[in-house]
């Protein structure tokens, strides 16, 4: 249970970090393509889920109920 709450704090305040860096930061001020900005803007969650499955070793159940 404790790895699980850790896991959602480390996903949370990645993603939080990267919103705030490509949004408020002007990281992607230079980049002149629409499309790119919105998917660089929305890669957060993305990510924050990917490093906290590496770190806490999450392997992802698949089944037909979702």
């Amino acid at each position: 249970m404790k790895k699980n709450i850790f896991a959602v704090c480390v996903f949370y305040l990645i993603a939080l970090l990267l919103r705030y860096l490509t949004n408020r930061s002007g990281l992607l001020a230079g980049v002149s393509n629409t499309v790119l900005v919105t998917l660089l803007q929305g890669v957060g969650p993305t990510v924050g889920a990917v490093v906290a499955m590496i770190l806490f070793r999450i392997k992802p159940v698949m089944s037909l109920q979702g």
